[in-house]
């Protein structure tokens, strides 16, 4: 990916404390790209590596492409010394790194205020919500993270995308154990820091709710100590606790507490809230989504932007693919897909579908889909199975099929005589049961984590649906 921002030679050298191995061939300024396949000429490339490729191995593409210069792994130099050949070729331990180290003077050049966002669940909707509120206030003044870009290339990306005419960017952080987010947050150097929560995603690889809380507050040591605000749930005891012994500066939370007059009206579970005495409309079921919405406000309000005007923005606001997105399957008789598949925890899988249990939809039966939820490691049997046990306290479904074997726990926890329920191996094999025990006037929750692509069941129910039309 090319960045919008550019380099002199001297500052790709001293920001990244690289060496110059090859004659230098004058140049402006010149952009970073990654991907020899979008690179051209005015960019300068940075080989990046992952489990499957090696960015060094495609040093003299890049030039073929047009680059004005390359960054190299030190190592592979070593074992390729031809490739000093190439001129305004600079020598790094690891291009990572000066990627980041890169992001990091781009953001510092910047007047931007960078708020960034991290938590086991809700992240991205908090992070999306919070756009459409600040895009009504500051228009193109706003940036995000694009996608699911939370990572060490994801950060850095966004960071090197910022704008000269932005004033507010917002990035959001995820993490695979400890040390990550605190890498991201001192590059990103942000001046508003959040955390939505702390459930057990990422569990089996950090063991206990405690680590995992220390994982997802090390977003607040990019910020200020006297300047920088850190933002976290109110109502989840652990976070609180954490954040207060990991952050001496200022700290404010965002609670169910602060809001009063919740109501869920009419078949699409639509909540209304007052907050400051400001009425709120909400399109999107669940408590979760309220506190999502919270987050969003607190960080508006810092920012000076006026409650009604939030309130005008959050009426309007609508998620992105694969949260709670609602469609009717084509040629389908009245069959309709919530598609709330974009990830899952036992947290967020717990309510989605108690929203989906508590939805008016008169007429309908409802039948959740849910897959694995990845990352649990050694507790993964242990949570599935929690899952299952939590449904069976419930009331409100009409059907439940689980797919993959990670799963198969959740379903063997159903009491029996309970609620249909059905262990698939596969996407594929859901259709025929939908065909036989709910083939109308049916809606579909699917819930799992994102390697299930669960996204293709209602393609492929569509599909299913104009074979027997035909």
């Amino acid at each position: 990916m090319r960045s919008l921002a550019t380099f002199t030679w001297n500052e790709l050298l001293q920001v990244t404390n690289g060496e110059a191995v090859s004659h230098h061939r004058p140049f402006d300024r010149a952009s970073l790209d990654t991907d020899t396949r979008t690179l051209g000429a005015g960019a300068f490339f940075l080989p990046l590596k992952g489990e499957n490729f090696n960015g060094n191995e495609f040093i003299d593409k890049a030039y073929e492409m047009g680059a004005e210069g390359a960054f190299i792994e030190k190592a592979f130099l070593e074992t390729h010394p031809d490739l000093k050949r190439f001129p305004n070729l600079i020598a790094v331990p690891d291009p990572l790194i000066a990627y980041l180290e890169l992001a990091r003077f781009h953001r510092e050049r910047s007047d931007a205020r960078v708020v960034a966002i991290t938590g086991s669940s809700g992240k991205t909707t908090t992070k999306e919500m919070l756009y459409a509120l600040l895009y009504a206030a500051l228009g193109e003044g706003v940036q995000k993270s694009e996608k699911n870009f939370n990572n060490e290339i994801g950060v850095s990306q966004t960071l090197l995308n910022l704008k000269p005419e932005t004033q507010v960017l917002i990035v959001e952080m995820g993490m695979r154990g400890l040390n990550q987010i605190n890498i991201l947050s001192r590059h990103a150097k942000p001046n508003i820091a959040m955390v939505t929560n702390v459930g057990p995603a990422h569990i089996g690889l950090l063991g206990s709710l405690e680590n995992i809380a220390k994982a997802k507050c090390e977003i607040f040591t990019g910020l200020d100590r006297e300047t920088g605000l850190g933002i976290v749930n109110g109502d989840d005891p652990i976070l609180v606790e954490e954040a207060n012994r990991s952050w001496e500066g200022r700290i404010e939370a965002f609670s169910l507490h602060e809001v009063d007059e919740v109501h869920t009206k009419g078949e699409e579970g639509i909540i209304t809230f007052n907050y400051e005495d400001v009425t709120f409309t909400l399109g999107l079921p669940g408590c979760h989504n309220v506190m999502n919405a919270l987050a969003a406000i607190k960080v508006c309000e810092h920012l000076g932007v006026p409650l009604k005007r939030i309130a005008n923005a959050l009426a309007n606001f609508e998620p992105g693919g694969g949260r709670w997105n609602k469609s009717m399957v084509e040629g389908s008789t009245n069959l309709w897909v919530i598609n709330d598949a974009y990830n899952a925890n036992p947290a967020s899988m717990k309510v989605a579908l108690g929203a989906f249990m508590d939805l008016r939809s008169e007429g309908l039966l409802k039948v959740a889909i849910v897959g694995g939820m990845a990352e649990l490691g050694k507790f993964s049997e242990q949570y599935h199975r929690e899952v299952g046990e939590w449904i069976n306290s419930r009331a409100g479904l009409d059907g439940l099929i689980v797919v993959g074997e990670e799963a198969r726990p959740l379903a063997d926890a159903i009491l029996p005589n309970t609620i249909p329920t059905f262990a698939v191996e596969k996407n594929s094999d859901a259709i025929p049961l939908i065909q036989q025990h709910w083939p109308k006037n049916a809606i579909f929750l699917l819930k799992a984590s994102r390697a299930y692509h669960l996204e293709e069941i209602p393609e492929q129910l569509k599909a299913a649906t104009h074979a027997v039309s035909s």
